[in-house]
């Protein structure tokens, strides 16, 4: 036998057995001082609760939401073992997202917050840019931006910096990479208000090391007035030293020619940087 009520309960409804329901449970206030166990939802419409001022738990076996869950407050989940996928458009909890398990991330995770703070995770928060092709410089008057490297801070804070880039001249005669090549972190929309780093490596057909430089912006410039022709050797330096920024956004290798010569220089593909979080 079916009851409607077209009313109002008002005063508390007390329940001993079940409560069998094909379309929506709809409670605007719940102030119950027990359970609220769910055993199994297999709804196709909402489960909505609008405010949940319970002294004890709300337990859910089996929930089927095909909609969407709006909290205002914390949601906690303490074992995922579903199949799919568990999408949050947006987080405004001000406590914390625990992640026991792996956490697989298939697009852009967004922190904004200080994801690095732990010791533990620095070693996996490095920001690395890697070159996929060649690129040049010729007639270089100017030191610009290689933006196939940039890479961005979401937080401020000091970096180490490590590069290891290749390049040579683009012509086959030795007085054809006289041009040079010279190389900063100047670029981008962060601001670096100390930089120092220096370099080793192999250039001109030598051995080579160049002094740390130092300063107050990324534009420390380490500078090698002749390298190789491109079918004589390719030359390479490897960089490290560290930068410290006080306001976040993208950080972008620049280089030139040490002196503006028609006969390009090259930075080669498979030169890359990383920038690593330590404080």
């Amino acid at each position: 036998m079916a009851i409607l009520l077209s009313t109002n309960v008002s005063s508390i409804l007390n329940v001993t057995g079940n409560i069998a329901n094909t379309g929506n449970l709809y409670a605007t206030q719940n102030i119950y001082t027990g359970n609220i166990s769910v055993a199994q939802n297999a709804s196709l419409g909402n489960l909505s609760i609008t405010q949940n001022a319970t002294f004890g738990n709300v337990n859910v076996a089996n929930l089927n939401v095909t909609q969407n869950i709006s909290n205002t407050g914390n949601l906690k989940v303490t074992q995922n073992t579903f199949t799919g996928n568990l999408a949050i458009t947006q987080n405004l909890t001000a406590g914390n997202a625990v992640v026991s398990a792996a956490l697989n991330v298939y697009s852009t995770f967004n922190a904004n917050g200080s994801p690095t703070t732990n010791t533990t995770t620095r070693i996996e928060t490095g920001l690395s840019a890697f070159l996929t092709a060649n690129t040049q410089r010729t007639s270089c008057a100017t030191i610009t931006a290689e933006n196939n490297l940039a890479i961005t801070l979401n937080e401020t804070g000091v970096y180490t910096l490590e590069a290891f880039f290749i390049f040579n001249s683009s012509t086959a005669s030795a007085a054809n990479g006289a041009g040079g090549i010279k190389f900063d972190f100047g670029g981008g929309t962060a601001t670096v208000n100390r930089a120092t780093y220096g370099a080793s490596g192999w250039v001109n057909s030598a051995q080579n090391t160049q002094a740390a430089v130092g300063g107050t912006s990324g534009a420390q410039t380490l500078t090698y007035t002749t390298i190789d022709p491109a079918t004589t050797a390719t030359d390479w330096i490897y960089i490290t030293g560290l930068i410290k920024t006080n306001v976040a956004g993208t950080v972008i290798p620049r280089y030139c020619q040490a002196a503006s010569s028609a006969n390009a220089a090259n930075l080669s593909a498979n030169s890359w940087w990383l920038l690593t979080k330590v404080g």
